[in-house]
Parts: C-alpha cells; sequence; structure tokens
C-alpha cells in the first residue's frame, strides 16, 4: 500500500538481521528505522523515516498493534482538462477512478468520477488522502467534501478497518 515513495533510500547496505536498527544522520540523529531488503549486490535499501514511526508509537504502546482505515478508492491526480471540464477553479482533490464494490466508499455512495476536495477538516489530493485516510479512527463518521456533478457536496462517510 505504501510503496516505496514514503521511505528513504540510502546507500547503506541493510541485510536481513539489521532490518529495525536506526538509521543515523551525520549528526548522529535517528532519521529513520531499517527496512530488510535483498541480499543481491547493487540492490538499494531503504528506511521508514522517524515521522512515521513516531505516528504509531502510541498506538504499538497501548494496543500491540496499528490500525489503518481505509476508504477503498482508488484515485489520480485532478488535470488541469478534468477541472476545467468538472468547473473546478483550479486542478486540485483527487480524481476517483475506481470504488472497490463493498468499500466504506461504495457504502457511503462515492462514484468513479467524483473529486474528493476535503476530508474533514483538511484539503487532500491524490498523495495525501490514502495517508489521511489511514490515519482516521475506523467507524467514526467523517464528511468528505466531494466535488460532483459542478458543485461541491458533502457526504458521510464511515472508514473501516483496513483488510488484511
Amino acid at each position: 500500500m505504501m510503496g516505496y515513495r514514503t521511505f528513504i533510500q540510502t546507500d547503506a547496505r541493510i541485510h536481513r538481521g539489521n532490518s529495525g536498527g536506526p538509521v543515523l544522520d551525520t549528526a548522529g540523529q535517528v532519521v529513520g528505522v531499517a527496512v530488510a531488503t535483498g541480499d543481491r549486490p547493487g540492490e538499494v535499501s531503504f528506511a521508514i523515516p522517524i515521522n512515521r514511526v513516531k505516528e504509531v508509537l502510541d498506538a504499538l504502546r497501548e494496543l500491540g498493534q496499528v490500525a489503518r482505515s481505509w476508504l477503498g478508492v482508488l484515485v489520480q491526480p485532478v488535470t488541469v482538462e478534468q477541472a476545467q471540464t468538472a468547473g473546478l477553479a483550479k486542478p486540485s482533490g483527487a480524481l476517483v477512478t475506481e470504488v472497490k464494490p463493498g468499500s466504506p466508499a461504495a457504502v457511503a455512495g462515492l462514484r468513479v468520477g467524483d473529486i474528493i476536495v476535503r476530508w474533514g477538516d483538511r484539503d487532500v489530493d491524490h498523495r495525501s488522502l490514502p495517508w489521511i485516510v489511514a490515519q482516521t479512527a475506523a467507524g467514526k463518521p467523517i464528511s468528505v467534501g466531494i466535488w460532483r456533478n459542478r458543485a461541491q457536496a458533502a457526504i458521510a462517510v464511515v472508514p473501516q478497518k483496513m483488510p488484511e
């Protein structure tokens, strides 16, 4: 789900036995937690950024696990042409390209072609939406601002715990 773009790439070799250790900068500050990669020569290694680790520490301490929420949509950036066609003042938000059957998005009535512009009180785009949804408490309704039929609307979505 997260993809490598959310990791720090390092040229330091991280072997299987070293994953979970700290990755330090030249000042000795922890900047990430090492993630194991393959052991083939020439492969790059990755670390989870320390700010991502800090986001889940309380949940790990209190519950022993991190529960992420999901919406059940695939999104893309809104292009200039799509914004003009939809009547948006500028290209912003996250264009819904797929709604998973039975997902919280489907239950709430989100449709392909909707543009999600707000999640609660936060403006969103195709990059920020998955992270914001994942950090939202499951089972709690949230107001989602969408752009549909050349007008803004709000719908209530109840995110659920991400399926395993």
